[in-house]
């Protein structure tokens, strides 16, 4: 047998020379791998320094602009304070002058304000006629007073009438143009007051019929005579300044009014006035003559109605005798009963 120790294989050196250049082997691949690590660690940390030097430069950089910003923007504004504090003298001075200027152009008077050729050109067309004027007379001719403000050695100038400072005077006021003359005026005057409105008219009473008892003072009652079928009440007096009156509530334009002439002691003449709306022209009637229902007339009322009944005259008698007056003496007497209003 073979030893581990000899060479199995002479030809190619054998299992000792094999083990011989292993080691070497390995420590070349170990120092080329370090080499490897080594150099890329140096590309990575000089990367890094790279890049935060750029960041540090550009920081910088960003940091001046401003700065520079500022200082040019306080240097304007300096500039600028320099430039009003040097002109500020002239500028009040100036203002000043226009004032004073504007003032004494609003209190000079308007002859004096006309223009240097102006004046020259009058002055040159007065002279001829002064020269003439001294050549033909042996006494010297006043010559024309000056036109414009300047002042003449033969003659003062003229005064300027006094004017109102510019803040009395008072400006006159205007129409606007666009407006006719009959606008203008229309604006000036104050529309005229309108009527006071009409009162409305009062209710219309419901259609009805109404009969209403005599009111008297001092008049003689009588439990016969009257309405219905003169079996109703009367009142008779022969007392010539007395009166009987009916009144009532009615609104109406058409509105009937009926009297009751009784059939005992009413032989006088008497009238009867009616006031509603206005008062009517008297009704006489000569109760000797009639009884029963006598018909007044149509009226109007706005509210109330009234009726009064006074002595007119003796009534006559009728060629047949009546009971109502008997004889001469019984005429005087006058009756009064029931009045019926009836309205549509």
């Amino acid at each position: 047998m073979n030893s581990p120790e000899e060479d199995v294989n002479p030809g190619t050196g054998g299992a000792r020379a094999q083990r011989a250049w292993l080691p070497l082997w390995w420590k070349c691949s170990w120092v080329g791998l370090c080499r490897s690590l080594d150099v890329g660690r140096n590309w990575l940390s000089r990367t890094s320094v790279a890049a935060v030097e750029s960041w540090r430069k550009r920081r910088r950089a960003v940091g001046e602009r401003p700065r520079l910003d500022g200082i040019v923007a306080a240097a304007l504004i300096c500039l600028a304070v320099v430039v009003v504090v040097a002109a500020w003298p002239g500028l009040v001075g100036g203002l000043g002058q226009a004032s004073r200027a504007v003032n004494s152009v609003a209190r000079r008077p308007v002859s004096a304000m006309a223009s240097r050729p102006q004046q020259a050109a009058v002055g040159a067309r007065a002279q001829p006629s002064s020269t003439a004027a001294t050549a033909h007379s042996p006494t010297p001719a006043p010559t024309s007073a000056p036109v414009s403000g300047e002042g003449s050695p033969s003659a003062p100038a003229p005064q300027p009438a006094p004017q109102l400072p510019l803040y009395q005077q008072t400006a006159p006021q205007q129409q606007p143009a666009n407006q006719p003359p009959a606008v203008q005026q229309a604006v000036q005057q104050p529309p005229p007051a309108a009527p006071p409105a009409a009162p409305p008219p009062p209710p219309q009473t419901p259609p009805g019929s109404r009969i209403v008892q005599t009111s008297t003072s001092g008049w003689n009652y009588v439990d016969h005579g009257g309405y219905p079928n003169f079996t109703g009440t009367m009142v008779w007096t022969t007392n010539s300044s007395a009166t009987a009156t009916w009144s009532t509530a009615i609104t109406s334009n058409a509105i009937s009014v009926q009297v009751w002439i009784p059939n005992w002691m009413a032989g006088a003449v008497v009238s009867y006035t009616v006031t509603g709306a206005q008062q009517y022209p008297p009704v006489q009637i000569t109760q000797e003559w009639v009884t029963g229902w006598q018909t007044l007339g149509m009226f109007a009322s706005n509210g109330t109605i009234s009726i009064v009944m006074r002595y007119v005259a003796v009534g006559h008698p009728q060629a047949t005798p009546d009971p109502a007056c008997i004889n001469s003496t019984q005429c005087t007497a006058m009756a009064a009963a029931q009045m019926q209003f009836s309205w549509s």
